[in-house]
């Protein structure tokens, strides 16, 4: 897995690490493109090797979403809020809020805070609407084993359409390295930005259709169900119909060569920043596995709820704030030294003798994303890098 810290250190020197609010665009700021996490609201990270294990279920009921060998509890109380009234179809005319329920922050805006935020009651919502379009007279004998395979399928068709945005980012990553110049700050203002509300924000539109393919796949199906895989596809398949330009061009993209075909499009744009101008993009088929994920994206995933709220997502244990001075003043005490003139204002970088970097915000906590992205680099978990600041 790439280092985080090596690739901030080249976005930095290639002049393309925008992590600074300050450095928007006039008239443009950062709550503009993306989504935030309010005051009175705090993240917490998915356990997602909880939410969908490797392992394949111990038994099956008599429906096929009555899975079991998880160690994920839901109460049928939080079950029926969600699956209280299956069958009851909602309008189509009401299609996901895909920019407003989940979001991805790209490592050349956010950094070490980069990752998948999914909005606990945008989750709850897509998870009702889907549970809404179950057949009517399907029998359910215990709501928590079908509200668990409802959010599950929710969960997946919101991650794997962000988890997109993560892979196109790591397509201009590559690009990068080998053009040795700036990719995805020239694509994301010139071409994703630009064209944002028309049917030319292709991205989108992938970002969806990729969604709907990728949710018959194991890892998710398994632990979901036939029934609720099935609904939730035919679900997206007919909001692609009322979205939004460009998230509505999936709708023409649930054929896999129109699919490829865009995607190559896409890499076109990524590239040349612009409007493709390529004659020929299907060359971009030839680099197979161009736009893979760089990173475990599955371990770069929040949830964002009320804070102190309970959250129905299994979660690693929250952790009480930890200082900034605290954690600098430590990294210092063992060797590791601030670059000068390295961060870009509201972050500062430190490096070790070994070249490992770390950028920490200028503020008074350090956020969990940025505790779990400085952890990664020093090779410790979350919790053992808390116990070695309040013990050191």
């Amino acid at each position: 897995m790439p280092d985080l810290g090596r690739i901030l250190d080249m976005l930095e020197r290639d002049d393309a690490l925008e992590i600074d609010p300050q450095f928007d665009p006039p008239g443009e700021s950062r709550d503009s493109v993306w989504p935030s996490v309010e005051d009175g609201e705090e993240v917490l990270e998915v356990d997602y090797a909880r939410l969908f294990p490797t392992r394949n279920p111990t038994d099956r009921g008599y429906e096929d979403f009555e899975v079991y060998g998880d160690d994920w509890l839901l109460s049928e109380d939080d079950a029926g809020e969600i699956v209280g009234e299956v069958g009851r179809h909602v309008s189509d005319s009401t299609p996901p809020r895909w920019d407003v329920w989940a979001w991805y922050q790209p490592i050349h805006y956010f950094g070490p805070d980069w990752g998948i935020y999914i909005r606990e009651t945008g989750l709850m919502e897509c998870a009702r609407r889907i549970a809404n379009c179950l057949p009517p007279g399907l029998v359910v004998r215990s709501s928590a084993t079908l509200g668990k395979a409802v959010i599950r399928a929710a969960f997946a068709s919101l991650f794997l359409h962000e988890q997109y945005h993560h892979k196109t980012e790591s397509a201009a990553l590559r690009m990068h390295v080998i053009e040795r110049r700036p990719i995805y700050p020239d694509y994301h203002r010139l071409a994703y930005r630009a064209t944002a509300g028309t049917k030319d924000q292709i991205e989108e539109g992938l970002a969806n259709a990729d969604s709907w393919y990728r949710l018959t796949e194991a890892a998710y199906s398994k632990w979901t169900g036939r029934t609720v895989i099935s609904t939730t596809k035919d679900y997206l398949a007919r909001s692609f119909l009322v979205a939004p330009p460009g998230y509505a061009n999936a709708a023409d993209l649930l054929y896999r060569p129109d699919f490829e075909a865009e995607q190559q499009l896409l890499f076109s744009q990524v590239q040349e920043g612009v409007a493709p101008v390529r004659s020929t993009p299907s060359e971009f088929s030839i680099a197979s596995h161009l736009n893979h994920s760089l990173f475990r994206v599955t371990q770069r995933i929040w949830t964002v709820v009320p804070a102190g709220a309970r959250t129905i997502l299994p979660t690693n244990p929250a952790i009480a704030p930890l200082s900034t001075s605290r954690l600098t003043r430590l990294m210092t005490r063992t060797g590791w030294s601030e670059v000068t003139g390295g961060g870009k204002g509201s972050h500062r970088k430190y490096r070790d003798d070994g070249g490992r970097v770390v950028v920490l915000p200028n503020s008074k906590d350090v956020s969990r994303p940025v505790l779990k992205s400085t952890a990664d680099t020093l090779g410790l978990s979350i919790s053992e890098l808390e116990a070695w600041v309040r013990n050191g």
